[in-house]
């Protein structure tokens, strides 16, 4: 393993391994963060970038919609979302499974709920496309209010 350098930043502690791309800082509240890049496509394969950023109306709902090539297994790699600084309060960002084509009856991949603040996450998750079959990125506003909302989901088949 290589060897850490340990900082003092504005923000906290740092500690950086660099021959690795990785980080983890200790914040000033004490909690532990840790970072890494997106995962990468790997050679031969097709990367999948889906977003959606703007405003969403109070108690309503945007959606982007990628639908898996009929044949193709789409790994889903990262996932991330979040509002505008104090304006994302009473906000979810979903990715949902649709084996039909739409939400209604589908399952939740992953859904981050937040008061304000945003949310990134690695992903290893398999579904086989049928050319019917899609992944979908809500943005959902809980009460009343616009507000601006960016939700993103990456992958590769």
């Amino acid at each position: 393993m290589a060897d850490l350098d340990r900082g003092e930043r504005t923000s906290g502690v740092y500690i950086s391994n660099f021959e690795e791309t990785a980080q983890a800082k200790i914040d000033e509240s004490g909690l532990l963060q840790v970072s890494a890049p997106p995962p990468v496509t790997p050679p031969g394969k097709t990367s999948v970038i889906k977003s959606g950023y703007g405003d969403v109306s109070g108690r309503s709902f945007e959606d982007e919609t990628f639908v898996i090539p009929n044949g193709e297994t789409l790994i889903l790699s990262y996932f991330a979302g979040g509002g505008h600084p104090g304006t994302s309060d009473y906000s979810v960002i979903e990715l949902w499974d649709c084996p039909n084509g739409s939400v209604d009856g589908s399952s939740i991949i992953i859904e981050a709920a937040f008061t304000p603040g945003n949310v990134r996450a690695q992903l290893n998750e398999e579904f086989f496309g049928d050319g019917t079959r899609a992944i979908v990125l809500r943005r959902k506003r809980l009460n009343a209010g616009t507000h601006l909302l960016y939700g993103k989901f990456t992958g590769y088949y």
